[in-house]
Formats: structure tokens, sequence, C-alpha cells
């Protein structure tokens, strides 16, 4: 699971760092205190997995094996997620240009030394349109050989390239992923670049989802739907179960998804009781469809995370929509389906109802201490602190 972060210059951060984190991390604080800011990047982190080899033109023509981004667990691309979040949807500069399955990018930051770089991907060929959505990569150290003398380790290449995008001031870069990102919008104050350090066991991209407000308003993509029905024994009816503990719903029912939207490319999710007609999930009030996508997505998420592929679920304002009793009942339900899974949750909040239902969670022994943590944060003139609460 994700360690620790430190951060430049992206969105609002200019600089910060946040260790220890735990299974279970909830953050809080003021509006523009940086949390959204953190569950972008931490969202950004776990899901650039594909394979890929730079060619970096700055002194010296240099290769650099790297990672760019892959789908999410719904099947959506991280960036474009991004981008209809910031509504930069369709207002995307000129990032790059593809020519024969192959990115090429020009980077337009004064402060880095590190203009122009192509991207070739290891497993297959860039498609056409990948050049628009591909603004971040990762790199990680060289794999070393056991005694390997220090000396030697400190010209490893991509120390050295981690050391130029991040600084000087960076820990030891053993251990660690850097992300470099260039698309301007999402830098401080449209530097042109950002880039940060994560330590840690990563998850893989379909087993990383970010949870906000949009994805209680959208419907489920067909092709995720289809995917966990394939693949997960149960999936409808265990959604079932948690959706009628949550809401104490006596009455037998089962889920089910019917097809929706343009060219029926969308699930949408019904209830349908014992003895009364179905009803869409969206034909209920905001906190049932809420607390429903929710449980979609982290039943799936839950199923299909291991020990080598842990899950990373970040939940915005899990009070959005919902009557404190509810917030209640869902935080009790989650909290029990994610005992003892390898799945790491960021919680995004300003309630201090939800913090209150926690520490009662906490005083019933139904989370373990060691495991959760609150981190207050604060940003002031670019600078990211933290406290943090256990």
């Amino acid at each position: 699971m994700i360690d620790s972060i430190q951060i430049r210059d992206f969105r609002g951060i200019q600089h910060g760092q946040i260790k220890g984190f735990r299974q279970l991390n909830i953050l809080v604080g003021p509006n523009n205190s940086g949390k959204s800011a953190l569950m972008e990047a931490l969202y950004l982190t776990g899901t650039v997995a594909r394979p890929a080899t730079l060619q970096a033109q700055y002194g010296e023509s240099i290769s650099y094996d790297v990672t760019v981004a892959a789908a999410d667990l719904s099947g959506k691309h991280p960036q474009t997620r991004l981008w209809e979040r910031h509504n930069y949807a369709g207002k995307q500069p000129n990032l790059g240009r593809w020519s024969s399955g192959i990115l090429y990018y020009a980077l337009h930051d004064p402060h880095i030394d590190f203009s122009n770089f192509d991207l070739a991907a290891q497993d297959d060929n860039f498609a056409q349109g990948d050049e628009q959505v591909t603004a971040l990569f990762a790199i990680q150290p060289s794999q070393q050989k056991p005694k390997q003398e220090k000396e030697e380790e400190e010209k490893d290449p991509h120390t050295l390239l981690a050391q130029h995008l991040l600084g000087n001031e960076i820990d030891p870069f053993k251990k660690a992923r850097l992300l470099f990102l260039w698309y301007p919008e999402l830098t401080y104050y449209y530097k042109g670049s950002a880039a940060w350090l994560v330590r840690g066991q990563l998850p893989s991209p379909a087993n990383t989802f970010l949870f906000d407000v949009a994805t209680v308003q959208n419907n489920i993509p067909l092709a995720f739907h289809e995917r966990m029905f394939r693949t997960i024994p149960g999936w409808a009816q265990q959604i079932g179960r948690h959706f009628g503990r949550v809401f104490k719903i006596d009455t037998p029912f089962t889920v089910q998804f019917l097809p929706t939207g343009t060219n029926n490319q969308e699930m949408q999710g019904w209830i349908a009781p014992e003895n009364k007609p179905a009803i869409p999930i969206d034909a209920f009030g905001d906190g049932s469809r809420a607390a429903f996508k929710l449980l979609t997505y982290l039943t799936a998420l839950i199923a299909k995370s291991t020990t080598s592929t842990p899950g990373l679920l970040l939940w915005e304002e899990p009070e959005l929509f919902q009557n404190p009793k509810t917030l209640s009942c869902l935080l009790r339900e989650v909290v029990q389906m994610i005992a003892g899974q390898p799945v790491q949750i960021f919680m995004a909040s300003h309630n201090l109802e939800l913090l209150a239902h926690l520490a009662t969670l906490l005083q019933e022994q139904r989370l373990d201490p060691a495991q959760t943590i609150i981190l207050r944060l604060d940003l002031q003139a670019g600078k990211l602190k933290s406290s943090w609460f256990d």
C-alpha cells in the first residue's frame, strides 16, 4: 500500500510531503487545503503502469524505461477523467504529436532542462489520439545488483533523471516511484510541469478507482459491467446484500443491471423487490444512488485485489447526499467490507459527523486503530502541511 508522497508543483501544491499513510486515511481541512489535489495525485499514481520507452533529448539522447497511464477499474482513462472533473474536456492544448505509433512532445517549462522527448509503448504501438491523453509518465530506479558500490548507484540514469525532475532535495530515490506530469492546467500556476515521489506498494490501474459526485451522476460503463459479471461470482447478489444492510431492507429483493445510454453502452442498476415492480436506482434519492454506486465499485475492487496487486479507493466527500444515520450505516458496511482485505482507502471530507462515526467504530473495535489515521491538511502560499491523529 502507499506509504508516503512528496509533491512539487501539482495543482495548488507548490511543495509538500506526507508520510505514514495507513489502510484507512481520512483527509480533513478547510476549502483549498490540498485535499482534492492530493487525492488526484494518488489516483494518477495508481493508474500509471503501461510500459513504455522514453527517449530524451537534453544534452545527449538517453533512453529510460517508464510507465504511462492505463484504464482504471471502471475502464476510464485517468487523465481524461481528471480533465472532465475540471471541465477541461475538449479544451486541452496540443500536448504532442503522433507518428507511426510513437508520441512526440516538447515540454514548455523553462525551469526544466528537458525540452524534447518521445514515448514508444513496449506492449504495442500507441494509437493515434493517445498523444492528447498522455501527459504523465512514471520512472523507478534501475534494477541494481546486490553489492553495487554507492558511486555506481548514484550514476543510475533513472535516479539522475528523478533528481532533475523533482529537485535535489528529494529523499533517496531507492524503492520509490517518481511521476512527472506536463499538462499545464494541472500544474502550480500553469508552471508547465509537476512531479511527485511515492513510496510503498502501488495498486494496478485496474484496481484503482476515484469515487466522486460525477460517479454518482453517471451510469455504469457497459464494458466494466460485463467484465465484473463474467469474473466475479455472485457480484450482483453481493451488491444487494451490502445495499440491504445499509438501508435496512427487510423484504427480499434482487439487484439487476439493464442497458441504457447512447447505443446501450451504459448499464443502470435496478432494485427488484420480490412483490413489487423493479425500480431503477436513479429513481431513488441521491443518497441511495450514491451508496449503491459506491458499493457496486467497491465490491468489484475487493474481489479483484490481492496482496500482490492491492486495491486503492479514493472516496471524495463520503457524507455527500447522506443523512447522518445512513452515513453511519454506510461507513460501518464499508469498514466491514475492507477488514482484512488488501484495499487502501483515502477519504476527503469537510464533515465532522464523519469523524464522530469513525470514532464510534474505533471505540467499538470495528476499526483497527493501527490501520486508521486522520490527516488535517493546510495549504498556505503553495506549501502543504499536515498534522496527524490516530
